[in-house]
């Protein structure tokens, strides 16, 4: 994302997507876009404000799209310079867990077991506190479609061709946060990543 840069607001950014997705083929966004910089980066579902991005902090971009009826999900979070030490804990503890989830993911699997393979992983690197959100949904016709992945959704199973979203997060306080979101598309065996984007911490 070559458009943010430190100086630029998080609504300029915000606009910025949401233009090169429409231009691009897109029909309308699926939400309003999210762009959380710096300490607004530990909201998990901040909207874009007038704040300025600035050197050293952390990114979260969440967006979604529609093309032909059917909708996207996807969050990355990246750094401008240096985010320090902790926070680079953070993202590849995020990115550990979202690969645990990967493991799990296929047919049978219920929303419970999904969460619980991001979840226990990130308690087990002292952030389990920080995690307050839910691991991901089911999408298509519209952003949140059932099954759900989350601690209290053991009824909701996973079947073949279901497309989700994968999202763990971490989020702390006054610091920043990290988000992580791919979609899926459930196979016979797994699962086969739909999105593209580079998954490594990206310092710009």
């Amino acid at each position: 994302m070559s458009y943010a840069k430190v100086g630029v607001t998080e609504r300029q950014v915000s606009n910025w997507l949401n233009n090169w997705m429409l231009e691009h083929g897109a029909q309308k966004p699926s939400f309003d876009t999210i762009v959380a910089s710096g300490f607004r980066s530990a909201l998990p579902h901040g909207s874009a404000t007038d704040k300025q991005l600035a050197e050293g902090e952390v990114v979260t971009v969440d967006f979604g799209y529609y093309v032909d009826g059917y909708t996207s999900d996807v969050t990355r979070t990246f750094a401008l310079g240096d985010p320090g030490a902790e926070l680079r804990k953070v993202y590849a503890t995020v990115h550990e867990a979202q690969e645990r989830m990967f493991q799990v993911i296929k047919p049978g699997a219920n929303g419970q077991q999904v969460d619980s393979a991001g979840r226990d992983y990130i308690a087990d690197e002292g952030y389990g506190k920080y995690y307050n959100h839910g691991s991901g949904h089911g999408i298509g016709l519209d952003i949140h479609e059932g099954p759900n992945f989350g601690p209290r959704w053991r009824s909701n199973v996973i079947t073949e061709n279901n497309v989700m979203t994968v999202e763990p997060g971490i989020y702390l306080p006054t610091k920043g946060g990290v988000r992580i979101e791919d979609d899926l598309l459930i196979t016979k065996d797994g699962n086969e990543r739909l999105t593209t984007a580079n998954r490594d911490l990206i310092v710009l």
